[in-house]
Order: structure tokens, then sequence, then C-alpha cells
């Protein structure tokens, strides 16, 4: 919704901020400028139009008026807007119009006008209209533009010789087009709300006119209409028939139907003035969905609870005036109150509250960071050494599967490559499998076997579990990775990624030994013990085949592993942020950057510096110039910075 600061000051006549404090006012409490304030001429004076993005459950600012009150309620100051009538006494004709569908209309107000002198529009309407990029038709349409940009009520005037005065308001029945005002032929939805004269459509209601009965300088008798439809059937057919218009972006919302009576009775006032008419008609007003008065009640105090400081309740019961609330009781700090006419979006006291707040000030708001102790990060090593082992075997083509703890006794034992006892549950939930596994692949055979039924190819499965062992009448429980992987080469490519895998961790004394026991499993000549360092880790196989095809598996101990990895984990644990800064380092293209930075680097910054890294790099001459990205930890951003400086300055 753009808006001229002129016509700002003119319902805000003691408004003495200036359009970029407006603008800072205006964000404060809820809309967005969008784009710069632009600078324009009105009037022969110099003038300010500033864009602003109001929200959907805001109908009412999509006119100048609601947004007025905002800044009239913010710096509390009063808001002048003129209070029309329509006199219709010398009129005792009624109009003969019909509501067929009362269900997509929530209200219309219309009247006829008689004698209607339409010409061009003064200069101050057509510069007006121009400014908001609305092209001048003549001065009765104008005007109709004119107050929706004023309320954000469209409105609509049809030519009463033509269209006649029984208007009818129906779901198209079976019209087939409609050609608008600027001649665009429309195909009509079958859920159409249109306005005809019971023979042919004159206007897409809530969208757009039509060319039937428009207006043209030798009208002289009109019905002019303004309406509030139901908002999610006009929503539905400005898309489906794909028009969009000023009218349209405002009737597909939530507007409130009591709204358009002072809209209306600006809009007749203005054109019996400005095109010398007079009323042929009474005022036609059918309100067919009226609702009943929402009264909220609220605690002052509780405002202030909410926001966090003390709002004074004065101030507060100014605000909701100055706001439009109307009070049906006032029992300090107990309010009744009533919503302003056209927001909708206020249906609880939570919505009352919010506008209090709103109005006292986002910015006044306190800022004070809570005081809390940072939790210790007790999560133990194995699990986070598990996660980066998941990580990266996803990574490398593995799907992951999960199998049952529970196994067959005889599948288990074949197996088994420990010197353990198997542990047998009491009461089993199967009877074909009371025993805890000791490893992982007797539950991967199983899943391999099951693939091959399906004719898939290439198996690359892995597992990440608990085993259990009976250790001199001792239960013992440790996680355990198994990897699994189907083909010819599967051997060589599980060793292979398995030591790939560990080299991640910052293991490189892996050794492959000749396998202690020989599980049943596995092929006697193609089996060996997994040594990290000298500890015994895990198995790596080859399948003898007799239970499956040609594959290949490896389990570890991922306990013996994380207690392992304890000593070589480079990891840090940040108790602070990061901070990074860039260097430029200029060296012969004889030399490398690598050593130059080693050699560079002293004891001081060891200790702080968490990496570096060489981001970009431009040859001239002989010389190389390379951008150089350091990152420090448990450092100030000034600490970081003076540290850096004294070396790489």
């Amino acid at each position: 919704m753009k808006l001229l600061h002129s016509q700002l000051k003119k319902y805000i006549p003691s408004l003495k901020i200036t359009p970029s404090e407006v603008a800072d006012i205006f964000t404060e409490i809820g809309y967005m400028k969008d784009g710069a304030i632009e600078e324009v001429i009105f009037g022969g004076n110099k003038d300010y139009f500033t864009d602003l993005e109001v929200r959907q459950n805001r109908p009412d600012c999509f006119g100048v008026h609601g947004l007025a009150r905002e800044i009239s309620a913010y710096q509390n100051l009063d808001f002048v807007q003129t209070d029309y009538t329509i006199d219709d006494s010398n009129s005792t004709y009624e109009l003969p119009i019909k509501v067929k569908n009362p269900d997509a209309v929530k209200r219309i107000m219309a009247v006829k006008l008689e004698n209607v002198n339409v010409t061009e529009s003064p200069d101050w309407l057509r510069e007006y209209l121009a400014l908001y990029e609305i092209n001048s038709v003549n001065n009765l349409v104008d005007l109709t533009n004119y107050v929706m940009l004023e309320t954000g009520h469209p409105s609509h005037a049809f030519d009463a010789d033509i269209s006649g005065d029984g208007l009818t308001w129906e779901i198209n029945p079976s019209y087939k087009q409609m050609t608008s005002l600027d001649g665009t032929e429309i195909e009509l939805a079958e859920e159409a709300l249109v306005v005809s004269d019971g023979k042919q459509p004159l206007a897409l209601a809530g969208l757009v006119g039509g060319d039937k009965a428009a207006m043209s300088m030798d009208t002289k008798n009109v019905i002019v209409e303004m309406a509030v439809y139901e908002g999610g059937l006009i929503r539905r057919n400005s898309r489906e028939m794909k028009v969009f218009t000023e009218a349209s972006s405002r009737l597909e919302k939530f507007m409130d139907p009591a709204s358009i009576d002072g809209a209306f009775a600006m809009l007749i006032t203005l054109i019996l003035d400005l095109c010398n008419a007079s009323i042929a008609s009474k005022v036609y007003d059918n309100y067919l969905q009226k609702e009943d008065e929402n009264i909220i009640s609220i605690d002052l105090n509780k405002a202030s609870q909410i926001a966090g400081v003390e709002i004074d309740h004065k101030d507060a019961i100014e605000s909701l005036i100055r706001l439009g609330f109307d009070f049906r009781e006032n029992n300090d700090p107990i309010l009744k109150v009533v919503k302003p006419i056209n927001r909708l979006d206020i249906e609880c006291e939570e919505d009352v509250y919010e506008e209090i707040i709103r109005m006292h000030g986002y910015y006044s708001l306190p800022t004070d960071k809570l005081a809390i102790q940072v939790v210790k990060d007790v999560t133990p090593k194995r699990l986070k050494v598990i996660d980066e082992i998941k990580n990266h075997l996803i990574a490398n083509g593995f799907d992951e599967v999960r199998t049952w703890v529970l196994v067959d006794t005889d599948s288990n034992t074949k197996a088994n490559y420990s010197e353990n006892v198997a542990i047998n549950v009491q009461n089993s939930i199967n009877d074909e499998v009371p025993t805890l596994r000791q490893n992982l692949t007797s539950g991967l055979l199983k899943q391999v076997q099951t693939y091959e039924k399906k004719f898939i190819p290439d198996i690359r499965i892995f597992e990440v579990g608990k085993v259990f062992h009976n250790v001199n009448s001792l239960f013992k429980e440790n996680y355990s990775l198994g990897i699994c992987i189907s083909g010819e080469n599967s051997f060589n490519e599980s060793e292979a990624q398995l030591k790939n895998l560990l080299a991640s961790f910052g293991f490189e004394n892996i050794e492959l030994t000749e396998a202690k026991i020989v599980p049943a499993f596995a092929h006697p000549k193609s089996c060996f013990d997994i040594v990290i360092n000298g500890v015994h880790t895990g198995i790596l196989y080859k399948s003898n085949e007799t239970e499956t095809s040609s594959c290949s598996y490896a389990e570890i101990n991922l306990d013996i592993l994380s207690n392992e990895n304890e000593e070589t984990d480079s990891t840090i644990e940040l108790t602070g942020k990061l901070v990074t800064l860039d260097s430029n380092i200029t060296i012969q293209n004889t030399e490398n950057i690598n050593k130059v930075i080693e050699n560079t680097i002293n004891d001081d910054i060891k200790t702080n510096l968490w990496s570096y890294e060489v981001i970009d790099e431009f040859v001239e001459g002989q010389q190389i110039k390379y951008t150089v990205r350091f990152i420090y930890f448990n450092l100030s951003d000034q600490e970081a910075k003076t540290m850096h400086e004294k070396v790489f300055s």
C-alpha cells in the first residue's frame, strides 16, 4: 500500500515528523517499508510517497484511513475524519435489487443517482490517481477509485439507463463470457459471482466491471454500489479466471461488512458534489451476514506481564481509544471492549494485549540476555562416533539396516568369532529366536538373503547396534558396526572402505592378521582379525558361499574404537564462538604457501588456531597472491584480531 505524506497529514493535522520518521514508525508497529521513499510533486508542491507491506490480516490498512489511524494512535495525535451521511429522505423509490446467493454476499449498499454530470476529473484527482498508476476515466469513475484508496473499499457504478434498476447478484447461472472495461474477453468460471440484469453479466463482483453498462460522458443516471463479499470466493474467482485488480486484492480479504457505511457515504457525498447529481432512490442496504457484538474482557496488568515492562494503564486505554476500540465497561484494570470496525483480526484478549504492546513500542521492551548456565555436554563419546560413522558410510553409498537383537541359536553360533558364551533369554517373544546376538553378521546375512531373493544387485549395507556376551558369568554388552558388501571384488572393497573409515578418525596403524577364530560363515582362507594400534578390534572375512553368493563382512567393536580414538581424536569441544579472519600473503611462485604459513605461525597462535585454508589466489608475474582464511577459537573478536595482526599484518 502506497501512502502520500500530505494525505497522511490531512487526517493527522498535528503530525510534525518527517516521512522518514513515519516510515520508521510503521516498521516498528509491523509494516515494513517496501523500497526507498520516493520524492514526488503533488498539487505543485514537493511531497513524499512511501510504499508499505501490509499484512493480509489487516485489510483496514489497504486504505489511507487505516494507516493514518495507526500513526495517530502511536504518536498520540488526533485522527481527524469527516463524518459523511446520505440524505435520501426526498425519495421513496426502492431499488429492486436481488441477491440470489446470500452465502456469497455479506453486505451490499447501493443508491440510484440522477442528472449526473459526467466530465473529466479535476487536476488534483487525476494527479492523485496517477501517483498510484491508475488512469483517469471520468470524474465519477475516478471518485470510486479515490475512495477505494482512501478507505480500502472498492465500489462500482452502472449506467442505469442501460442496466436497468433490477441488478442481480448471483453465482454464474450459465453465462459463458464477459468483456471487461478494458476490452478483455473473460471466460466465466462456474463458481463466478456476477452482477447481471437477468439476461447478461454486467460485472464480475469484487473483480472488474463489464462493458455492457459502462459509464460514458453521456451517462445521466447511475446506480452506485459498494459491497463486502465472502473473501474465499473472490479469491478463488480471481485465480481461476486470472483477473487481478486493485478491487480483488482488497475484497479477497476478510473485510468487515460494518465498515462500508462511512466509505459509501463518503463516495456518494463526493459524487453529489463533484458531479452535481441528485439522489433518486432510497439507499439499498442488504446486511445479509450481520454478526453479534464480540465483547472482550481484558486485564491491563496482563499486558505488562506479557511485555515484561510496566505499561501505564492510562496510556494503554488511550491507545485503545485512538485505535477505535469501544468500551462497554471500564473498571481499571478490568476492561470490556469491542474491537474497532474492520478489525476482524482481533478475536480474543491476547489480540488486544498485542495492540497495547504494539502501541507502547516493541523497541521499549527489555533486551537483557537470559542469565542461563551452559549445560555441559554429557553425550557419551561412542554416540558421537556412531553419528560420524553413519554419516561417513551413507555418504559413501551404504544403506543402513536394523535387525533384531534376538536371533536363532544356529545363526548366532555360525557367525560368532569370540570365545565368550551366548546369552539365552528366559521369556523370548518367539521360541525360534531365544538368543541375544553376539554379532551383527547373522542379521546382516538374513538381510542379504532377502535382497538376493528379490534380485537386488550391488548390496552395500551396514548396521550399528548392541551385541551381548556372557563373560565369566557376567553379562556384557557393547556397540558394534557391521558392514556387508556383495560382488566378486567385495573383499578388497570391504577392506578399502574399512581403512578409509578408520583413517577418517585418525587411525593409521591398522593391521589384518590371520583370524584366531574362524566363524562357520567365513571362508577359511579369507578371514582376518582387525587389529588397531595392537588391539584386536573386529573381524573381516569373505562368506563361504554356502549361505549366500559372494559377499564380504566386516565387524568392529565400537566401544574399543571409541576408547582408542580418545588419544588420537583431533576434535576440539568449543566453549565459545569461532572467529574468522582473512589475510593476503604474497610469495614467489617457487615457494609453497603451506610451508610459508607453517613457518610463520608461532606457538602463541597455534594454541588458539582452529584451522586455515587458502580461499583465493592471483598470479602476478613471478609472484602469487594468496587469500588465506584463519579460524580461531576460545578468543574474543578483539583478542583474535590482535594476535592475528602481530603475525600477519
